[in-house]
């Protein structure tokens, strides 16, 4: 089997740090819907979209495209290119654009044409802006993509100006570029105003929710000799009435803790607390519990004479439950989350100092509950 060095895989669209940087954050803004200040162009106030190029960029010819035009820039210290289609360049040019028309000439209609840019970014960045006539180039659609972040433009009226590029020569220009749109003025939207929406696709998004309903110390030698159809007593529990108390957590979000109690095949809602104050980590108040009813059980407070002496703490958590995001955002106290089956017979999944070793069922062993265990760890082919 061969393998391809990326750099030289054909197909690929091959970015640097910076503009791989700069295109994500511009590109989420997009999509966001968020627009760039306006920028006065002349008689007209022109408006800025960043627009991420088509999913085939990369298959493009390296060949010109047809009606580009480029100005070289430099701001202070940091260097790039501006670029523009044939109806951007004629709108900032008119008939400089003419194929017989000096890049100079064209470049000193469209620096003009750009003064309150340019004077604008001179103001908010306290560095000279400066036009360089005596370079160009002519862009490619394999160039933009990997150097450049697009846009489009349009008026306030929604006329459209045609499309357009920026490009930075490196790493330290692509930062101050962001760095000096984040902070742009913007008339129409004062800067705390500005929130981007959460999409629809990810307010629906599912977000597993674990709920614990106890937990054991068990010793490692204990732990390994667990097999199908044993039954594990959970010593820490609590019940309200009929119901189990229960804790729901979100891996990833370690602030978040849902307090409450599973009854049937429902799940109510207690509390919801957002921070580690509030909702204690059961796993590190836990005190450490003899798993009684074993063979070989340790005695409390004896030293450990080998790994197999090592307790680890085994949780019993409801089978995971998938809440949409704008559910779960919006969690509160007498709300209701439904089970797929009752809670006696709900798989209980088993966990060993947080990592999933096996499943089962609650069963009732005199006063004390337990789980029988349906699959465990051992029991599968790579186990085996």
């Amino acid at each position: 089997m061969s393998v391809t060095d990326l750099a030289q895989a054909e197909g690929l669209l091959h970015l640097g740090s910076g503009v791989a940087r700069a295109q994500s954050w511009a590109y989420v803004q997009a999509h966001g819907d968020v627009l760039l200040p306006p920028v006065q162009v002349g008689a007209e106030r022109w408006r800025l979209r960043w627009t991420p190029p088509g999913a085939d960029a990369a298959s493009h010819q390296a060949v010109p495209l047809p009606g580009w035009h480029a100005l070289r820039f430099a701001v202070g210290k940091h260097e790039g290119w501006l670029l523009a289609d044939a109806a951007l360049a004629t709108c900032l040019a008119d008939d400089g654009v003419q194929p017989d028309v000096p890049h100079a000439i064209f470049c000193a209609l469209a620096a003009d044409a750009l003064g309150n840019v340019s004077r604008a970014v001179e103001a908010q960045l306290r560095q000279p802006v400066r036009w360089q006539p005596e370079l160009s180039m002519q862009p490619t659609a394999v160039w933009l993509a990997q150097n450049a972040v697009s846009f489009s433009v349009c008026t306030d009226e929604g006329a459209a100006r045609g499309s357009g590029a920026i490009a930075m020569d490196d790493l330290a220009g692509w930062q101050r570029w962001q760095q000096a749109l984040e902070e742009a003025p913007d008339a129409d939207t004062p800067r705390a105003a500005r929130v981007v929406p959460t999409p629809q696709w990810m307010e629906r998004l599912a977000i597993g929710v674990r709920f614990m309903i106890g937990q054991t110390q068990l010793r490692a030698s204990e732990l390994r000799g667990v097999a199908k159809g044993d039954i594990i007593a959970i010593e820490k529990w609590t019940s309200r009435g009929a119901a189990l108390e229960c804790v729901g957590t979100v891996p990833g979000i370690p602030m978040l803790g849902i307090a409450a109690h599973a009854l049937g095949k429902q799940i109510m809602v207690d509390a919801v607390r957002h921070t580690e104050r509030d909702m204690p980590d059961e796993r590190n108040s836990a005190k450490p519990v003899q798993a009684k009813g074993l063979p070989g059980a340790a005695t409390a407070g004896a030293p450990v004479a080998s790994f197999d002496d090592i307790e680890v703490l085994t949780t019993f958590e409801l089978a995971e439950q998938a809440l949409p995001l704008h559910v779960l955002r919006n969690l509160a106290p007498g709300q209701v989350i439904e089970l797929e089956q009752p809670l006696n017979h709900t798989t209980v999944q088993i966990r060993a100092n947080g990592s999933l070793v096996g499943s089962g069922q609650l069963v009732a062993v005199g006063n004390r509950l337990a789980v029988r265990v349906s699959a465990f760890v051992h029991d599968t082919p790579d186990h085996a």
